[in-house]
């Protein structure tokens, strides 16, 4: 029976639940399931198993079941057997997996390689982009056909709103395979702030230094932007905080209490896509923050100006 249950296609069961999926190749594409993840992050095999990048869980039809209602493996094999279907988004696998994220301690250790060799090659490549400080050298395996393949990477510890870590979002140093356009993944999925100075805590004295909380798209450009103030004001006078892409962006009521009543600033590259800026804008809206409009070339942001040595073409905006 057993057997018989690993041949119902993923592809076919997530679509049942109302999960879209895309075709790219010989494999297809969807949004995590598990997760309020937008991307496409989540990918289904030809041999009919999948890999979550969102969150870092792989494997069968059974394995999918038992992860999304938190079942366990034979529980799952029954729903499947009964054709029981599960409801994306539940509001009791919510409870779950928020109940599990209170409880849960993240563990940093799993995420952190140990290896010399890694270890210099993510800081030479995390020198090319500008990145000095302020990351893991850290390290995660993804799936392709039948093998794991290992990724030393760029780690961002993000935190959450106590300022304890609960996730890390990498960025891949070299590419796993010649097809693979997606240098970035995050473990665990949870929503997580990445924030500069990275300090053990965010003390009240540090808070009487920080007036002002910069508020950027990407840690890269959050730790140029960090890199760039050093040399302008004096250290520890502002705090920076990214979510790491605009997929969803926090409310006031997300951020850290000590951080709620600081001046907000909010910066947001410009190519001319007027539609898209001002899509990130209201995305934003619910923080209260000053907007500051970058006018960049298409394609550059803080981290390419600051790579360039030509930070001078925004100083005046992000400094007055």
């Amino acid at each position: 029976m057993t057997n018989e249950l690993l041949q119902i296609s993923i592809k076919d069961y997530l679509e049942g639940i109302g999960v879209q999926t895309k075709k790219e190749g010989n494999k297809y594409f969807a949004s995590s399931p598990f997760s309020r993840d937008t991307n496409w992050s989540f990918v289904i095999y030809p041999t009919n198993t999948y890999f979550d990048f969102s969150t870092g869980h792989g494997g069968n039809i059974i394995n999918l079941v038992a992860h999304l209602g938190s079942y366990s493996l034979s529980e799952a094999a029954k729903q499947l057997k009964d054709g029981i279907r599960y409801e994306k988004y539940k509001p009791n696998y919510r409870k779950v997996k928020e109940e599990l994220y209170k409880t849960e301690r993240f563990d940093i250790t799993k995420y952190i390689t140990k290896n010399t060799t890694e270890s210099n090659a993510i800081c030479a490549y995390a020198d090319t982009r500008g990145i000095s400080e302020g990351y893991e050298c850290g390290v995660f395996f993804t799936r392709s056909k039948d093998k794991w393949i290992r990724n030393p990477s760029v780690a961002f510890v993000h935190v959450n709103k106590k300022l304890e870590p609960c996730g890390i979002k990498f960025r891949k140093i070299t590419p796993s395979t010649p097809e693979d356009q997606s240098p970035r993944f995050s473990a665990r999925g949870q929503l997580g702030f990445y924030i500069l100075p990275c300090t053990p805590s965010i003390t009240n004295e540090l808070l009487l230094q920080s007036p002002i909380l910069y508020i950027v798209e990407s840690e890269s450009s959050a730790n140029s932007l960090m890199m760039f103030l050093r040399g302008q004001v004096s250290q520890k006078s502002w705090i920076i905080l990214s979510r790491g892409g605009v997929s969803s962006a926090p409310s006031l009521e997300d951020l850290p209490e000590q951080l709620q009543e600081l001046t907000k600033k909010l910066i947001i590259d410009y190519d001319g896509n007027e539609e898209l800026y001002n899509q990130r804008l209201r995305l934003y809206s619910g923080l209260n923050a000053q907007p500051i409009k970058l006018i960049l070339p298409k394609g550059e942001d803080i981290n390419s100006l600051y790579v360039k040595n030509e930070m001078w073409k925004i100083e005046q905006l992000l400094l007055n």
